[in-house]
């Protein structure tokens, strides 16, 4: 197929265009018919290739259907002889069933029909759906049922809310199978995304049949009994805000042991989503966890992601214990409880993470946790990057109330970053809750990008950690601090004015970036 890049001739926001001039209902207008006398002149594999990016473009809802592809066949002959042609143009699909559209259910099925067939029968499709405000009422359930029956050809399959009406408990009310009560396998489905109340979808029988799955994403539902998903292939496994047993996710892991590349397990205190876990949903019954579960060995996890909430602080170290991933690069920590830490001291040591480790996101962790976590640093031997977020909120608290004890916080570990000097080690102030003194040992060898996020600090020991990492002289090879990104930080009013001078000539060196989180500030990144 020929490059877009070079075979077209109207320039490559072609696309743009179409999107633009195909909401123009006059036909005179000159763009709109430059446009069409443009795409006349190209092959049909470069129409096609710009339709695709078109239709990506003009995401619309009419009666639940992706409205692109018939937009396009309008506009004149050939355009509407290159959609029919090409079945890829049919494949997204976005059904939203809802009887209030003002379009009469005949007419729905009507499109719904037309638009699967065009799709073609051996063509993958890309679904998103919500059960929502799926009606209870006859004629919509038949709707439902013809989705349904072609929903086992999805390649990529979105729920974006996967609540059923009231007294529906299963999808096979509308999808019952064949006579036999069998399914189709999802011969193509590769990831699967329920996004929010997937309770039915996760225990739908189909779903069992996917041996292609490898990217499985769900958030806000209930996992119980735990799905019997392929999880044996999974390269991506994402559970946020769900409830499951400790043991039955761990279960999952060790079937996907071989193969798993990204864990994220989000699984905050369910009492701060109102409506989620309430009516019909039950909580799993409480179990004594099993200490003598073997450990996993994930020897292809590269990416983990935890965050934690006091609510399950216990089965989040139990699951911690059970794991060892001897080649991970990336770690993110959100809001790790003071008890958490240990647990992950020692995890470092059983994986080997001084090794292997690359990135760190973290929350810093309470006071009484925080010399556990300067330790757990101390282990980072491979470290290169290191993302501290802070706590907007209590920034602001800090900023109307003195200072916070996050900042402080944040004080010590700009003292425990900073590489011993030949004049001494200066401790930190004892009216300081936090007695760390300047790090000994020097923690993160090779750290060579920083950044803080809502934070507040000190200026003076910003330079004095920033300025001992940039001129060693007995330092590891590639353990030069090159950048430090402050997001929203705020410097305490006490600074010197020969501190601001060397931050304003950091920032002209490239070596130091302030900006906002919301990126409204000029960002400067070294050369």
């Amino acid at each position: 197929m020929t490059s877009l890049a070079v075979a077209d001739p109207v320039q490559p926001s072609t696309a743009h265009l179409f999107h633009e001039k195909l909401q123009t209902s006059s036909i005179e207008d000159p763009l709109r018919e430059q446009c069409i006398s443009s795409a006349q002149r190209l092959p049909d594999d470069i129409l096609v290739l710009i339709f695709e990016e078109s239709l990506s473009l003009t995401m619309h809802w009419q009666s639940g259907l992706w409205t692109s592809p018939w937009l396009l066949g309008t506009v004149c002959r050939r355009w509407r002889e290159a959609t029919i042609s090409y079945p890829s143009l049919w494949s997204g699909i976005t059904f939203f069933p809802n009887e209030f559209t003002g379009i009469p259910l005949q007419i729905q099925q009507e499109r719904l029909e037309t638009l699967l067939a065009r799709a073609g029968d051996s063509q993958p499709l890309k679904i998103c759906v919500s059960t929502r405000h799926l009606p209870s009422t006859k004629p919509m359930r038949l709707l439902f049922r013809t989705f349904l029956s072609h929903i086992h050809r999805s390649k990529v399959l979105t729920v974006f809310d996967g609540k059923l009406p009231n007294g529906i408990r299963s999808l096979s009310v509308f999808h019952p199978g064949d006579h036999n009560g069998q399914f189709p396998a999802f011969q193509h489905l590769e990831a699967l995304e329920i996004r929010t109340a997937g309770d039915a979808w996760v225990q739908w029988p189909p779903l069992r049949n996917t041996p292609l799955l490898t990217n499985l994403k769900i958030s806000k539902t209930l996992l119980f009994p735990f799905p019997a998903f392929c999880w044996a292939n999974s390269r991506t496994i994402s559970l946020t805000r769900c409830r499951c047993r400790a043991s039955d996710l761990l279960e999952a892991i060790r079937l996907a042991a071989n193969s798993l590349i990204d864990l994220t397990i989000h699984n905050p205190d369910p009492h701060l989503l109102p409506g989620v876990f309430t009516g019909r949903n039950r909580s799993p019954p409480s179990l004594p966890l099993d200490d003598d579960l073997l450990v996993i060995d994930l020897l292809a996890l590269t990416t983990l992601s935890l965050g934690f909430e006091d609510k399950t602080a216990g089965e989040m170290r139990f699951i911690i214990a059970h794991l060892r991933t001897p080649r991970l690069t990336s770690l993110s920590l959100t809001t790790p409880s003071d008890e958490c830490i240990p647990s992950f001291l020692a995890f470092a040591r059983s994986s080997d993470l001084g090794a292997c480790l690359r990135a760190l996101t973290v929350n810093l962790p309470p006071s009484e946790g925080y010399e556990d976590f300067v330790e757990f640093l101390g282990e980072l031997d491979s470290l290169a990057t290191l993302i501290i977020v802070g706590d907007a909120q209590g920034r602001v608290r800090g900023l109307e109330s003195g200072r916070s004890s996050f900042d402080r916080r944040v004080d010590a570990l700009l003292r425990a970053l900073r590489w011993p000097s030949a004049h001494g080690v200066q401790e930190a102030s004892t009216s300081d809750p936090i007695h760390i003194h300047d790090n000994p040992f020097r923690i993160c060898p090779t750290l060579s990008s920083l950044e803080f996020d809502d934070s507040t600090m000190s200026l003076q020991l910003l330079k004095d950690m920033v300025r001992s990492r940039r001129h060693l002289t007995h330092g590891p090879p590639g353990s030069l601090l090159r950048s430090a990104t402050l997001k929203d930080v705020v410097f305490t009013e006490d600074d010197s004015e020969s501190s601001w001078k060397w931050l304003r000539d950091m920032e002209k060196e490239g070596v130091i970036t302030r900006s906002s989180l919301s990126g409204n500030v000029l960002t400067i990144f070294e050369g």
